[in-house]
């Protein structure tokens, strides 16, 4: 089982307290897409603003087995964006 919280913690030291988040609301709203299927929470939810910190979020999870799962839109109707059993989920619309 992978160290979420550690893993939450180093992301927020590499990318900043502002661009992850774990607090239940956002992890609600990342939980499900415009698609029928049931909702899946992830554990993380992270907004990377540049390459640079693409690449972090990257590491991190390698470090600690946690997949990632890249979003953008969530308007999905296939379930493309609900992550499958956890892990982090990367909200790639703040990128250019």
């Amino acid at each position: 089982m992978p160290d979420v919280q550690l893993a939450y913690s180093q992301l927020a030291d590499a990318l900043g307290e502002q661009k992850v988040s774990a607090d239940l609301a956002v992890l609600e709203s990342y939980s499900r897409d415009a698609s029928p299927l049931p909702p899946r929470r992830p554990d993380i939810v992270v907004r990377p603003a540049s390459i640079d910190d693409v690449v972090d979020v990257v590491r991190v999870a390698n470090a600690f087995k946690i997949p990632v799962l890249p979003t953008g839109g969530r308007a999905s109707i296939g379930g493309a964006s609900i992550p499958a059993r956890g892990g982090i989920v990367r909200d790639m619309s703040s990128m250019r």
